[in-house]
């Protein structure tokens, strides 16, 4: 059960509930996201022993205190884990986009540090329509302060990829000049070259447009078959969300060209 705010406190209650109606403690699992408390000291002591609850707290996250410091008597439990919003965020640290950033920030350190200890992880399956495809390195244009952000970037694309295209094969920083020959060797069809580039907003102090653009070359002639860019802007979602939303639309649309290639029979 997990929720984030006053769905991560209803959780919490839920599955107290539960547990009270005769439900096996070890049945349920609770994770909350900059949740509320939700009981005072009896009734930590009551479900603390038998409730597998985890807090993720955003430091300097008011919501997860805010019962304690004004109404009295409530008090948290349960293990926390907490996380710190990076320098250049714009909104404050309670926002479900912020709990999703470092949650998707969280998933690739710990993947990083999986792959690092050689542990076997899930494979994905290959679609039945699988368009051969080579991947250049991700040409980067950001600003100085987005910091580790370009990692993450990285990780989130090569992901989205892999989501459409198993089986590519990104390329290990080449010169222009080899990016043809590496694409002709590995046998692809086509060539694609990802750009995603960021611009600040005028009189806007934490504002930006994320945008990213994709050319394919089709390698048996040499020619440029498409060219697409899409952005999004940092008001309502942090920079690694608003790259993922312009990847995933880029995603669909690069689909759907793939497809129409293979209707047309230039597709191999």
């Amino acid at each position: 059960m997990t929720g984030h705010s006053l769905g991560g406190a209803a959780a919490t209650v839920s599955a107290a509930r539960l547990i009270s109606m005769g439900v096996k403690p070890g049945q349920i699992e609770v994770i909350t996201f900059g949740a509320p408390a939700v009981g005072n000291d009896a009734f930590n002591r009551q479900f603390e022993p038998v409730m597998d609850l985890t807090r993720v707290v955003i430091s300097g996250d008011v919501v997860t205190g805010i019962l304690q410091s004004f109404a009295g008597g409530y008090a948290q439990f349960g293990r926390e884990i907490r996380w710190v919003s990076p320098d250049w965020a714009n909104k404050g640290p309670h926002g479900v986009t912020e709990y999703l950033d470092l949650a998707m920030k969280n998933y690739y350190d710990k993947r990083h540090q999986a792959q690092g200890d050689s542990v076997a992880l899930l494979q994905r399956g290959t679609p039945s329509f699988l368009p051969k495809a080579y991947i250049a390195p991700v040409k980067y244009s950001l600003p100085e302060k987005f910091g580790k952000e370009k990692w993450y970037m990285q990780q989130a694309l090569l992901d989205e990829y892999e989501r459409i295209l198993p089986g590519c094969q990104p390329a290990v920083q080449p010169t222009e000049s080899q990016l043809l020959e590496q694409a002709a060797a590995s046998g692809a069809r086509w060539l694609i070259l990802p750009e995603v580039t960021a611009y600040q907003l005028p009189n806007a102090k934490a504002m930006y447009y994320l945008t990213l653009s994709e050319k394919i070359v089709d390698m048996t002639t040499g020619d440029v078959a498409r060219l697409a860019a899409f952005s999004a802007n940092t008001n309502n979602l942090t920079p690694l969300e608003a790259l993922l939303h312009s990847a995933r639309s880029m995603s669909d649309d690069r689909e759907a060209w793939f497809l129409k290639q293979q209707e047309s029979g230039n597709q191999q």
